[in-house]
């Protein structure tokens, strides 16, 4: 299942709040931008609701992996990733191991390509008829990739999606942003 809140700016975040556990809420209000706490507070209204869609009365404990992909302890073969963005926040669960990424669309920039992508790579977003839109969905891929497998991030991000094979990858581009799902 997959949830993704892209109107992050009509969040009543003081409603939001009496939904958040105390950790979580300061998470969110620690952040300086209310765009940024819009973000932390909307992806974890989407676990909230994807948490009652499965039959929970709620979101249960979460604790957090060595390279902090989070999880449920009691709740062990239901996974779940998060992830946002200025433009959106999305959330994925599953019975199966998941990661997702969103990202806003943005330009390609030469450095970046050559840090993250391999030459093929870089060559699909060069040629694309839209390369911040190609740029953004190879990123929101080997982010998700990652968050899948909770190893955090590479030194080999232009070689990652070798290691992928098996994993499927299910993209969604809107307007202003890119998702994508990474599963078994």
């Amino acid at each position: 299942m997959v949830l993704v809140n892209d109107a992050l700016a009509g969040i009543d975040l003081d409603a939001a709040a009496a939904l958040l556990p105390p950790w979580r809420l300061e998470k969110a209000l620690r952040y300086v931008r209310e765009s940024d706490t819009r973000q932390s507070v909307a992806v974890w209204l989407l676990l909230r609701e994807a948490c009652l869609r499965h039959g929970l009365p709620d979101v249960p404990a979460v604790a957090f992996g060595e390279h902090g992909k989070p999880f449920f302890p009691d709740y062990p073969s239901l996974n779940f990733n998060l992830s946002h963005c200025r433009e959106a926040a999305a959330c994925a669960v599953s019975t199966s191991p998941v990661g997702i990424d969103v990202e806003a669309v943005m330009p390609p920039d030469r450095e970046v390509m050559e840090r993250v992508l391999s030459g093929k790579e870089i060559r699909g977003v060069l040629g694309s008829p839209d390369p911040a839109v190609e740029f953004t969905r190879l990123w929101t891929v080997k982010e998700s990739f990652l968050k899948l497998t909770g190893e955090g991030l590479t030194d080999d991000l232009p070689g990652l999606l070798a290691r992928a094979e098996g994993v499927r990858f299910r993209t969604v581009v809107r307007s202003r942003y890119v998702y994508t799902v990474a599963g078994g």
